[in-house]
């Protein structure tokens, strides 16, 4: 009878070895589910990178295609310091100046308001893109590591009609890793 009562029960080292199973398992489900949760984290962050990178570029792209080089009649247009000051850019939009409803003056001119000019310019302390303008200032993009605009005098192989951006964006995931968005294009501008 001494030996059924043996039998049915676990011993102390069976208790230690399944007790020591059990969290080693739930260690690796830990570190599995720990490690899914970073890949999920990195790959919104990446993505979320992209698209601020993306619809900054776009912002950026769209108004100035609208610009143009210095015409007759039109105040200089698209200023950029040189190489490597080349992270602010100056340049003016079309307006309809004497209210008849286009750009285009009776002359067949464009028609500028010289007074407001536009400015992209990448602040490095602040890590901001920004576009200023007589109505004020906005962010067009946070994250900013690096940010230069380029044309003919600092990259010669451009068109004179043409303007190189440049932006790069970065940011930490929470275990520490970096990532980073980088794209560039080119705008023609308004001749």
């Amino acid at each position: 009878m001494a030996s059924m009562r043996q039998q049915q029960g676990l011993t102390l080292i069976e208790l230690l070895v399944v007790g020591s199973l059990a969290m080693l398992m739930s260690g690796v489900l830990l570190e599995f589910s720990m490690r899914h949760m970073d890949f999920l984290n990195t790959t919104a962050m990446q993505s979320d990178l992209r698209s601020q990178t993306h619809l900054a570029m776009e912002a950026m792209l769209k108004e100035l295609h609208h610009g143009t080089r210095a015409a007759a009649g039109s105040p200089p247009n698209v200023t950029i310091p040189a190489a490597p000051g080349n992270t602010l850019m100056t340049f003016y939009l079309p307006a309809d100046v004497d209210g008849n409803g286009m750009i285009i003056d009776a002359a067949g001119n464009i028609e500028w308001v010289a007074a407001n000019p536009v400015q992209y310019v990448y602040d490095a302390p602040s890590q901001q893109l920004r576009r200023t303008d007589a109505a004020g200032t906005r962010v067009l993009a946070n994250g900013v590591t690096a940010a230069t605009f380029e044309d003919r005098t600092i990259t010669p192989t451009l068109p004179a009609d043409e303007v190189r951006i440049r932006l790069t964006l970065q940011d930490t995931t929470p275990r520490g890793r970096t990532l980073s968005a980088s794209d560039n294009a080119i705008v023609k501008l308004r001749n």
